[in-house]
């Protein structure tokens, strides 16, 4: 039932807006399968990593949420399957994205745990070279 409030709350944020020619060059680092050469309000992409050492598998789904070309507003459901067991849901992540150039964005990300406790605040900045 989290996953499908989440998933409402998602499909809710691609209302149309006025859309966003370029992407801040966070979410282009982040994001692998870009619409590029569309103008879009939203982006959706994917992602899947495996720990060799840890056994350890991690998937996620994620939508940018252009704002303007400088502020976009992202969410990110990440599953985590350890050691063999069923696939969990691990985190979700909201968070916004300001693009200072094209090259350089910042970020403030605001992590909840599976039960949508909070968890932790992160800021940073991302660069495309």
């Amino acid at each position: 039932m989290k996953l499908l409030t989440t998933a409402a709350i998602a499909a809710l944020l691609t209302a149309n807006v006025a859309s966003a020619d370029n992407a801040p060059a966070g979410l282009i680092a982040q994001s692998g399968a870009m619409n590029e050469g569309f103008t879009t309000t939203t982006q959706f992409y994917g992602f899947m990593e495996y720990g060799v050492e840890t056994d350890e598998a991690d998937a996620g789904l994620g939508m940018n949420y252009f704002l303007t070309d400088d502020f976009t507003l992202y969410g990110e459901i990440n599953f985590i399957k350890e050691d063999g067991n069923d696939v969990d849901f691990d985190t979700f992540n909201f968070g916004v994205d300001y693009a200072i150039t094209y090259n350089v964005s910042t970020y403030a990300e605001i992590e909840f745990d599976a039960d949508f406790d909070y968890q932790d605040v992160v800021v940073g900045v991302a660069f495309v070279y």
